[in-house]
């Protein structure tokens, strides 16, 4: 009975063991915060969004987001996610999120220079 009751505890332990280290690794994958290494065209963009951000200007964002909407051609074009994430960004700012979409915008800044390495 007691070697029983050690076996069942035992296989319970490492099932709790192996959902734990399941949940960490998604949590990590899904849950990790910032935008990794992102062109240098994209860099420019999300320093111009930061700085109309801390201006909460609504026109410099219509004109920003103009720009992002014509640049479809040369070699330097911003890759669609890249894209996606810029005009979040500037959806967050012209709902007058300007605080968030500022340091997202400031987050995507630093993620380029810390990934350049």
């Amino acid at each position: 009975m007691i070697n029983r009751n050690a076996k069942g505890a035992n296989k319970l332990l490492k099932a709790l063991i192996a959902v734990t280290a399941i949940s960490g690794i998604l949590i990590w994958c899904f849950a990790s915060p910032g935008y990794g290494k992102v062109g240098d065209k994209t860099y420019q963009f999300a320093s111009a969004i930061y700085g109309a951000c801390l201006a909460k200007s609504t026109s410099r964002i219509e004109t920003i987001e103009h720009l992002l909407q014509t640049d479809c051609e040369g070699e330097d074009t911003i890759i669609e996610v890249e894209r996606r994430w810029l005009t979040e960004i500037m959806d967050q700012a012209k709902n007058d999120q300007w605080d968030s979409a500022a340091a997202k915008a400031k987050m995507m800044m630093n993620d380029q220079v810390v990934n350049r390495q």
